[in-house]
């Protein structure tokens, strides 16, 4: 099992399929409620500019892995995965400019 923490979900999630996180260039994730209160976990994997066109040929598969392996390793969250590309991303450590 997995403890409910984006660092134990980030490592968990890369590990689960090195080669496809070789073109990962961060892993969003919060641990939260979803629009209906259940627990919920909201993964965003922001692929490198520079490989997202081999990587996103096999996000079906990987998205599909990381899902269902959530789900068995996270009993009671539902996982919400989504991805993105670097250069359209928001970095959480920068502000975004008004």
């Amino acid at each position: 099992m997995i403890t409910p923490n984006p660092d134990a979900i980030r490592a968990f999630a890369a590990n689960l399929d090195p080669r496809f996180a070789e073109n990962v260039s961060r892993w969003d994730v919060v641990v939260g409620e979803d629009w209906t209160g259940e627990p919920a976990i909201f993964v965003t994997i922001v692929l490198k500019d520079a490989t997202i066109h081999s990587a996103w040929k096999t996000r079906g598969p990987y998205r599909e892995q990381l899902f269902e392996s959530l789900l068995r390793e996270m009993p009671g969250y539902y996982p919400f995965i989504d991805f993105s590309a670097e250069s359209d991303a928001v970095n959480p450590e920068k502000p975004v400019p008004v």
